[in-house]
């Protein structure tokens, strides 16, 4: 049993350096075209505000839930 717990651990253990290596190998250098071709929207203001979401439809609501039961 003690066996099994410590390879299962192991196991997990390489499974996640082998993903964070992974990951830190296909991130972008930070002063690679590929990072400064993206705009920051931040400083560009090229996000657009949000519509105030529309009040609920309280028979679409209880129509909802009737057929969810």
């Amino acid at each position: 049993m003690w066996r099994l717990l410590t390879g299962g651990i192991k196991a997990i253990l390489a499974i996640t350096a082998l993903v964070v290596a992974a990951q830190w190998a296909t991130r972008p250098a930070p002063g690679s075209r590929a990072v400064a071709a993206v705009p920051d929207p931040a400083v560009t203001g090229t996000v657009s505000s949000r519509a105030k979401p529309s009040p609920l439809d309280q028979r679409a609501l209880q129509r909802l839930i009737r057929e969810g039961r």
